[in-house]
């Protein structure tokens, strides 16, 4: 009887949103040096990437409580337990690690949002959780479990590599490499890519391109892929799709 009181309190306490805000965590490094760099690891839950632009040079990064910054910023963090997670940051020279720990032995869930100035380099690595980006600008690399990943307009470059779902709309990226072991790969794009890869698993990849000529290069186990888009079989840009499921590159549909 004694373990099953025990055991629903601690369900009751996990059920528990405890949003420990970390408002204004400031990740310049000491030294002075431009941050350039950056990479978030949550083991314990999602990560959500933010863009921040400013309107001019002279516009802080964040002075809600005075604090002035040139680099990422963690805004909050939410924590699914009764003690809060804590956020620890290493700064080596140009290059930044953000790392979400639990302070208990018990199981435990967290969230951490960060808003990143454009040009920064960012790894993300979530092995517990979705990855959201809400909007980028620069190089973007993305290890993520089975929660997959949600891109918003990503401009640049990104690798993605997921045991889960890549769903990314408005894309403005030149150079994308997505790879999903189990899920379902759906990527619209804003703009033409230069490179584009694709390596899927058995489920659907579908790709939306805007209404001008690509060489396209796909291939699946799963019979003849459908290409309803405009090729050529000239020119730098090209899409290469390998998949054992379905694949779908087209454009959109006319108005």
């Amino acid at each position: 009887m004694a373990l099953l009181v025990l055991l629903a309190a601690f369900v009751a306490f996990s059920s528990l949103a405890d949003r420990s805000r970390v408002g204004s965590l400031d990740l310049v490094s000491e030294t002075g040096s431009v941050i350039t760099r950056l990479t978030v690891v949550n083991d314990a839950g999602p990560v959500r990437i933010s863009r921040f632009e400013r309107q001019s040079l002279d516009d802080p990064l964040f002075d809600e409580n005075g604090v002035i910054s040139d680099g990422p910023q963690v805004l909050h963090v939410d924590s699914f337990l009764v003690s809060g997670p804590s956020v620890e940051s290493d700064v080596d020279g140009s290059e930044m690690v953000v790392r979400v720990r639990c302070e208990t032995r018990m199981p435990c869930r967290s969230r951490i949002e960060v808003v990143v100035p454009d040009g920064i380099a960012v790894l993300v690595v979530a092995p517990n959780g979705p990855v959201q980006v809400d909007g980028f600008v620069g190089e973007l690399s993305i290890f993520s479990g089975d929660g997959g990943v949600v891109l918003g307009p990503v401009d640049g470059s990104a690798r993605v590599v997921t045991q889960g779902d890549v769903i990314g709309s408005g894309l403005d990226a030149d150079d994308i490499e997505v790879a999903s072991i189990a899920g379902v790969v759906d990527l619209e794009f804003a703009t033409l890519p230069t490179a584009l890869t694709v390596r899927g698993s058995e489920e659907e990849v579908l790709i939306e391109l805007p209404v001008r000529r690509i060489q396209i290069d796909a291939q699946t186990s799963a019979g003849e892929p459908l290409i309803d888009a405009r090729t050529t079989d000239r020119g730098d840009r090209k899409v290469v799709v390998r998949s054992d499921g379905p694949i779908s590159v087209v454009n959109p549909p006319s108005s």
